[in-house]
């Protein structure tokens, strides 16, 4: 029999026969590389120089910083739930989650346009300007609440866009692995361009460089999203009941594959990670494109790395590989404090101990970028087999929002310890004394603060016979599902 599509009240529904495949693909060419592009782009930012970004071209006063980044936590216990539950009761001809991928991508992609240009337009104002930071925590505040859209649609993109488990690893590699290619190239750019700003090579200052790379990031992104949302189709059926927000939160705590997951990216969260490596090499080795420097070796091994996925997704489960992606480039942070302790200044001895720890770590890379999202998408097929229905939203959510509080207290913590540490903003060079904390706050503290991450997952029971028979049991539902709507819908 040949595959055809109805559309019907819950979505596009896709007569599958004479049952879903795990061998089969059920994504259109064109559709597929849109979200592939896509999601490729996801990595095209400042990356790690979004701190230096926040820390020295907003410059917002640090007091003020961390109190509105308590406020805005509070914000997101309030408007997360009603955004999840509303996402998560709609049922219309486009799916879910494609009327708010749509909606929301003008505003989202204007408010984040607003964000880097906001030294430009406050340029003249001084850190505790009233004016500038009552505008500050308009846009912090109104940035995160569209961001909770687009985030939520961007995870239930993933979980619906196919019901075969193996085309959406597939579609998650091939994302990554563009990713890897040409993602890190502005963070790249950006550590080269500060280099030749610092050597008065330009004649530009950082936050100039900053602010233009921030809205190219922005904007190219923009064009793929753009794409990728007017040809997104959901083939994941939702069910016709909808869900309340006691159901919602009900399918969080009594799926364990999921609620360990949350407590694990909640403690996590608690990681305090004020400095990242990118002020590490600019404000402490002076060498800020350094870290391209130091992941030369490494580069090709990340891209090798995963041809070795299947491998490992063959050898080890799900919950192993989950704590070999994040266990290992954490033990490496801890080496490289280990030995640059007493040389934490020093570029020649330094260049080669972090060169040797990107290299090792890109043995993992394609994992730390698969791992994590796979994981993701089979706690939320349990949550399907289970209750019968699907709460991608409030589920996503709820993840997001334990982590956000979480690292919104660290982030807060952090500011406040860059100010103890009497870290100067602005560029000023800064005292021996507080170069050290940099470092320490770069590599191992992180490390330590996160620990009780791990520990969750060491209850996560999603494995073996019973994912096997889960995947098995959706299999037959699904397919079941979409033959009952094809046939409603020929009788009409």
């Amino acid at each position: 029999m040949a595959e055809k599509t109805v559309t019907t009240a819950t979505g596009e529904v896709t007569e599958y026969s004479p049952a879903i495949s795990l061998d089969r693909r059920y994504i259109p060419g064109k559709e597929s590389r849109a979200q592939i592009l896509f999601e490729s782009f996801d990595s095209f930012k400042l990356g790690t120089y979004s701190s230096i970004f926040t820390y020295n071209a907003l410059c917002v006063n640090f007091e003020y910083m961390a109190k509105v980044i308590l406020v805005a936590s509070i914000w997101d216990v309030i408007n997360d739930v009603l955004i999840a539950t509303i996402i998560d009761r709609t049922r219309t001809r486009w799916g879910k989650f494609k009327p708010y991928l749509v909606g929301f991508m003008v505003p989202c992609f204007m408010a984040n346009m607003l964000w880097f240009l906001f030294p430009v337009i406050f340029g003249g104002y001084g850190e505790s300007d009233p004016i500038k930071l009552a505008a500050y925590t308009i846009l912090f505040v109104l940035k995160e609440t569209l961001l909770t859209f687009q985030s939520v649609g961007k995870k239930g993109v993933i979980a619906t866009i196919t019901p075969n488990p193996n085309e959406r690893t597939k579609l998650i590699t091939n994302s990554h692995f563009l990713g890897s290619i040409y993602g890190s190239a502005p963070e790249l750019l950006t550590g080269v361009l500060i280099d030749m700003a610092g050597r008065d090579y330009l004649g530009f200052s950082d936050t100039s460089i900053l602010v233009t790379m921030g809205v190219i990031c922005t904007v190219i992104p923009f064009g793929f999203e753009v794409n990728r949302n007017l040809r997104y189709h959901e083939r994941v059926m939702q069910s016709v009941k909808k869900p309340s927000i006691i159901d919602g939160l009900k399918s969080i705590v009594t799926n364990r594959p999921m609620l360990m997951i949350t407590l694990s990216d909640f403690l996590s969260g608690f990681s305090v990670r004020p400095a990242n490596m990118s002020l590490y090499y600019k404000e402490v080795l002076n060498f800020a494109s350094l870290k391209t420097i130091v992941g030369i070796p490494g580069a090709p091994i990340s891209y090798l790395s995963y041809m070795f996925v299947p491998w490992f997704r063959r050898k080890f489960s799900t919950k192993a590989l989950w704590f070999i992606q994040h266990g290992v480039p954490q033990l490496l942070w801890v080496v490289v404090f280990i030995v640059g302790a007493g040389f934490y200044d020093n570029v020649w001895i330094m260049a080669p101990v972090l060169m040797l720890q990107e290299t090792a770590f890109c043995f993992f890379y394609a994992l730390k970028k698969i791992i994590p999202t796979e994981i993701f998408n089979e706690a939320m097929d349990y949550c399907e087999w289970k209750n019968g229905y699907r709460t991608e939203a409030m589920t996503s959510v709820a993840a997001n929002f334990a982590t956000k509080l979480a690292q919104k207290a660290s982030e807060a913590i952090g500011v406040i310890i860059l100010s103890l540490i009497n870290y100067q903003q602005g560029g000023t060079v800064q005292t021996d004394q507080t170069k050290f904390y940099i470092f320490a706050l770069a590599t191992v503290v992180p490390v330590v603060t996160g620990a009780l991450g791990y520990i969750p997952m060491l209850f996560y029971n999603l494995t073996g016979e019973k994912r096997d028979k889960m995947y098995a049991d959706l299999m037959e539902r699904r397919s079941a599902a979409a033959r009952n709507a094809n046939t409603e819908a020929e009788k009409k």
